[in-house]
């Protein structure tokens, strides 16, 4: 009996339409979000794929940067070792130019045996000092050459 009664076909009838109403609204509201979010992230990914070519640029930059550092370096390295050679041919040249003086010009009132050690002690100073500051010539271009390089490798904004 009580389901012969008009509120109860009401109340079913309510109680059918809120729940389609629901449902659909439900539907429509979860596809709504699906496509927001959808799209939300095909622009996160675009966003990303876009910094990656720029850091994948950058890196390349920075890459061709180190490369003519290092370029530069081993064509600064060769002239370093050219100035070298120089400098000992011409210590040794200085040296055999002071041997030979050594020789020619005897000072008068010195015994030849005398003359001859003052030469040879000359001589082998010099030969010393040469071969030494020519030594830390060359470590300190060398240095100047490795700092030069990595300042010029360093990346630059």
């Amino acid at each position: 009996m009580a389901l012969l009664s008009p509120r109860v076909w009401v109340a079913l009838a309510l109680a059918g339409a809120l729940a389609l109403t629901h449902n659909f609204a439900y539907r429509s509201g979860k596809s709504k979000v699906r496509a927001a979010w959808d799209a939300e992230k095909v622009v996160q990914l675009d966003n990303q794929k876009e910094a990656d070519r720029e850091n994948r640029n950058i890196e390349s930059a920075r890459a061709n940067g180190v490369i003519a550092a290092q370029s530069a370096s081993v064509v600064r390295n060769r002239g370093l070792q050219a100035d070298a050679v120089g400098a000992r041919s011409e210590s040794q040249r200085l040296r055999d130019a002071l041997e030979t003086a050594a020789v020619a010009l005897r000072l008068p009132g010195d015994t030849c045996k005398a003359s001859i050690d003052y030469a040879d002690a000359a001589s082998v100073l010099l030969a010393q000092c040469a071969a030494t500051y020519t030594d830390l010539a060359q470590q300190a271009d060398g240095h100047a050459n490795d700092a030069k390089t990595l300042s010029e490798a360093w990346p630059k904004r």
